[in-house]
């Protein structure tokens, strides 16, 4: 998620959605702003967002995607749209599954890559979804190492 973060150019937008049993749209759509100071305030506050996520609780993909593709959305169009599905794909909470929100983002042309998390992961199900929507599907095991220290011992709620 971090990745993300820093990897997003000027002028291009970038929004958070935080889930377990209930979506919280954590930073709505935003452009990366062309100024050194104002950008690094941009991305030190979605930084502070992922790093006080905690992993726990149940799965509400669904609800999060319908969230994340409303906001998205609602933000207008844009050259590329693209949902980034950090989850164990283990479905478990919500009003919606991610099955009844994939048709309405692939009609809008929206791609879902989607992150696998942990060692039980759907597989079939964020493959599929990923498939689907044009989008691809990768799988971070259990017991990754992680060499990046910037990054180490964060902990992820998606």
């Amino acid at each position: 998620a971090h990745f993300w973060v820093d990897y997003v150019h000027t002028g291009e937008e970038l929004g958070m959605v935080r889930f377990s049993g209930t979506p919280v749209l954590a930073s709505g759509m935003a452009e990366v702003p062309a100024g050194a100071a104002a950008q690094t305030t941009w991305r030190t506050d979605r930084h502070n967002i992922i790093d006080a996520i905690n992993a726990g609780g149940s799965t509400a993909i669904g609800d999060a995607l319908r969230m994340g593709l409303n906001d998205l959305l609602a933000a207008g169009s844009a050259a590329a749209q693209v949902i980034v599905l950090f989850t164990d794909g283990l479905q478990n909470a919500g009003s919606e599954t991610a099955e009844e929100v994939l048709p309405d983002a692939i009609a809008a042309g929206v791609k879902i890559y989607t992150i696998g998390l942990g060692a039980d992961q759907d597989v079939a199900l964020l493959t599929d979804i990923a498939n689907a929507s044009g989008g691809l599907y990768f799988g971070i095991p259990a017991d990754i190492a992680d060499s990046n220290s910037r990054y180490r011992s964060r902990r992820w709620r998606v």
